[in-house]
């Protein structure tokens, strides 16, 4: 140890009260785990830890540049793929929940509650639908900056999928949710 005390033993001359509170936590956390008690929210592993039920169907999108597949897991980059993932999620949500945030009716009551001021707060965080549409336009230019090739065409498709007897996904429905050609 060179010469140092740890950070405890240092702790118990300096100050006894704090080295008894933390031992006492200390102690309290690993009884309680020990015993199979969950005492704080940042140790609870039984959300990670029940079996996932299998749902009837599944929904994935495609994303297409040129009529080609564009977002490939094994040879686009992963913190690409993410921004891409992410915001087209968000892009579907809004879509199909007539251009509102998911919490946008709670937040308009909320803030109503507090006043006209906030009332006015809702319309600025809620994006319009002319921002929402000009969504496509956004990811053509993304996407051909991330991949370094010129995007023409993109079209978005969201897949209904579901496994068949045989354990293979079988397509239900496919629905095409923006198109975006250069120039258009």
């Amino acid at each position: 140890m060179n010469g140092r005390k740890n950070f405890l033993a240092e702790l118990r001359q300096k100050n006894k009260l704090l080295f008894s509170a933390i031992i006492i936590y200390l102690s309290i956390n690993f009884a309680t785990s020990i015993w199979g008690w969950q005492t704080t929210p940042f140790y609870i592993w039984a959300m990670y830890s029940i079996p996932l039920q299998p749902r009837q169907q599944y929904h994935i999108t495609e994303v297409y540049c040129d009529s080609q597949l564009h977002i490939d897991p094994h040879t686009f980059n992963d913190y690409k793929r993410m921004m891409a993932d992410y915001s087209l999620r968000h892009y579907v949500a809004l879509t199909d929940s007539n251009y509102h945030l998911q919490d946008y009716h709670s937040f308009k009551k909320l803030f109503s509650l507090a006043g006209s001021d906030f009332t006015r707060l809702i319309y600025r965080i809620n994006p319009t639908r002319a921002e929402i549409n000009h969504y496509p336009e956004w990811l053509k230019v993304y996407l051909s900056q991330q991949s370094g090739k010129q995007i023409n065409s993109l079209r978005i498709y969201d897949l209904t999928l579901q496994y068949g007897a045989d354990g293979r996904p079988v397509l239900v429905y496919k629905k095409q949710l923006a198109a975006y050609e250069h120039g258009k």
